[in-house]
């Protein structure tokens, strides 16, 4: 019994933003639909804005200097 695994956001990310293919392509290289592919990708840029804004912010706390 063979067991696969489902595609996730950063698949569909290193696809289309890395290796520069076309959201039609990289569904059907992932074996998504369409819109679940467009699906994958909006849930990951969303991530990734969060986890950009939350460096930013804590890399701009500086300690107190007493």
């Amino acid at each position: 019994m063979s067991t696969t695994t489902q595609p996730t956001g950063p698949d569909i990310w290193r696809l289309v933003h890395e290796e520069g293919a076309s959201m039609k392509k990289a569904a059907y290289v992932l074996g998504l639909s369409l819109g679940r592919a467009y699906e994958l990708l909006a849930e990951e840029c969303s991530r990734r804005e969060t986890a950009a804004h939350r460096h930013a912010a804590s890399s701009s706390i500086t300690p107190l200097k007493k």
